[in-house]
């Protein structure tokens, strides 16, 4: 479920269901992601994040391209882990990177996942220039314990964003 609109113009706004294959303001219409193995779930909450960019592109004229990305949570027993996985321009969802460890059920798992930061920018001495456009700052929340005491730890992380092809 997505919000389209504007900030100026609110009034204009909707929201908007995923079908399978787009966006519809027909509720009715809501269907389930699809990846290559059939529907993606997810054992807690879900995070997105959007890179994009106006370019020009062979033989079109200049438009908006971009990678959409999104955090599930995966479970192998008590453990709890974060999967990024990403669709370049509508295309099929994919996984992208290795999972991130998010801590075990009933101990160090705090029934969140991995949430992309979107507004805060990536610093630009850390993007790998070679392969990134870009990259996407997110951060986890792990509970730890030591010695009767307990404490979240925030974990930040920087997902490299391929350049568009």
């Amino acid at each position: 479920m997505g919000y389209v609109g504007t900030a100026r113009n609110p009034v204009d706004s909707q929201w908007e269901v995923y079908t399978g294959d787009g966006w519809s303001p027909d509720l009715t219409q809501a269907g389930p992601v699809q990846t290559a193995t059939g529907p993606l779930t997810s054992k807690g909450p879900l995070s997105f994040g959007y890179y994009g960019m106006k370019r020009a592109l062979p033989g079109t004229t200049l438009g908006l391209t971009g990678y959409t990305f999104m955090s599930t949570v995966t479970a192998a027993g008590d453990a709890r882990s974060a999967q990024i996985w990403s669709s370049l321009r509508n295309r099929p969802w994919t996984p992208t990177g290795a999972p991130i460890t998010l801590g075990n059920q009933g101990s160090t798992y705090l029934g969140g996942t991995l949430q992309f930061q979107p507004n805060v920018a990536a610093n630009p001495a850390m993007v790998d220039p070679a392969a990134s456009a870009t990259a996407l700052p997110y951060l986890t929340s792990v509970m730890s314990t030591s010695g009767g005491a307990s404490s979240i730890n925030v974990d930040w992380g920087l997902l490299q964003v391929p350049r568009l092809s």
